[in-house]
C-alpha cells in the first residue's frame, strides 16, 4: 500500500500535476516498487531526498522530499517548520494522532500523505500552506474538515476515504483548483449543493 501511494507521488513530479490522473484511488490502479520511487527521486533531487527525520533537521535547506512512512512516530516536531524547501511530506503508516500547526510554515510543500494514522483533526492553519496541491488524510480517525481549506486555492486532489467523517465542507467549493475528492468508506451520505455545481469537481464514492 505504501509503495503504490509513493510511486504516485513520485510520478506527479516528472509529468506535473496538470497531465496526472491524480492516480484518484492510485491503489486500486497503480502497481509499482519502491525502487522506482526512490530512485526516480535520487535522480531528480539527488541529496535533497531524506528519510531520517534528525539528519534533515541538520541539514533544513536541503529537504526537498522527505519521506518518514512506516517509522511508528507518534509525534512529529515543531522544528519541521525548519523544512523551508520542502515539497512532498509523507507519513504514512505512523501513530500520529496530532499534527503541530507550526506545519503551517511549509510554503513550498505540494503534496502531503498522512495517511493511516490515528489523527482525529487537521490544523485550521493548514490554511497557511498555500502551495499544497494534493493532500491524502484517508484512514485515520477524522470527524470533520476545517472550513478554511476553502483558502487553499492550489489543492488539486484531497482524499478523505476511510474515515469517521460525516459531511464534507461546502465552503471547498472556493478551492478554485479542486478537481477529485475521494470519499470512499465514511459517512458522507450527501454532497454539498455548493460542490455537486462545481464545473470541474468529480467527487469518487
Amino acid at each position: 500500500m505504501k509503495t503504490i501511494l509513493l510511486f504516485c507521488f513520485s510520478l506527479i513530479s516528472f509529468i506535473g500535476i496538470g497531465q496526472f490522473n491524480y492516480c484518484c484511488d492510485a491503489r486500486h490502479h497503480c502497481n509499482h516498487n519502491n525502487n522506482d520511487f526512490n530512485s526516480q527521486y535520487n535522480n531528480s533531487y539527488y541529496d535533497h531526498y531524506f528519510t531520517d527525520l534528525d539528519f534533515a533537521l541538520r541539514n533544513p535547506s536541503k529537504v526537498v522530499v522527505l519521506d518518514l512512512s512506516n517509522q511508528n512516530l507518534s509525534r512529529l516536531p515543531w522544528q519541521i517548520k525548519k523544512l523551508e524547501n520542502l515539497e512532498v511530506l509523507i507519513l504514512s503508516n505512523n501513530k500520529l494522532t496530532v499534527l503541530p500547526w507550526e506545519m503551517r510554515h511549509l510554503k513550498k510543500l505540494k503534496k502531503l500523505d498522512i495517511s493511516y494514522n490515528y489523527i482525529k483533526r487537521l490544523p485550521w492553519e493548514f490554511r497557511y500552506m498555500e502551495s499544497l496541491q494534493e493532500l491524502d488524510v484517508s484512514n485515520n480517525n477524522l470527524e470533520y474538515l476545517p472550513w478554511e481549506f476553502r483558502y487553499l486555492s492550489h489543492l488539486v486532489y484531497l482524499n478523505v476515504s476511510s474515515n469517521p467523517i460525516a459531511r464534507l465542507p461546502w465552503e471547498l467549493k472556493h478551492c478554485a483548483s479542486l478537481r477529485r475528492i475521494v470519499i470512499r468508506n465514511t459517512n458522507i451520505s450527501d454532497i454539498p449543493w455548493q460542490l455537486k455545481n462545481a464545473e470541474y469537481l468529480h467527487v469518487i464514492k
